[in-house]
């Protein structure tokens, strides 16, 4: 048993028969640390055009909109790339301290 049919018993990834990533799951997934970035950016071109084509598109959008932001898979879901707190670009939390002239 794979870690998705996990997920789906539990009900935290919806049943979407037909969905186009079944079984191309690393396709989806975020990129692995140490990756090559221009690996993860042709996965991810692919997994877009799966989802593009895909018949659960507007359920799986539906479902990864209703979830919270912080709550949301990251990799491509619902035709979107979702980017993990690593991969995005940071910046300093809080207000920017004061500078002593």
């Amino acid at each position: 048993m794979i870690a998705a049919d996990v997920f789906s018993a539990l009900g935290v990834i919806p049943a979407l028969p037909g969905a186009r990533c079944r079984g191309k799951y690393t396709t989806f997934d975020e990129a692995a640390p140490g990756e090559d970035p221009a690996v993860v950016e042709q996965r991810h071109r692919q997994a877009v055009s799966l989802c593009e084509r895909c018949p659960s598109l507007d359920r799986c959008r539906t479902w990864f909109e209703a979830l919270p932001p912080r709550k949301r898979p990251h990799g491509v879901v619902a035709g979107q790339i979702n980017r993990g707190p690593e991969e995005r670009e940071s910046r300093p939390r809080g207000r920017p301290r004061k500078t002593v002239s």
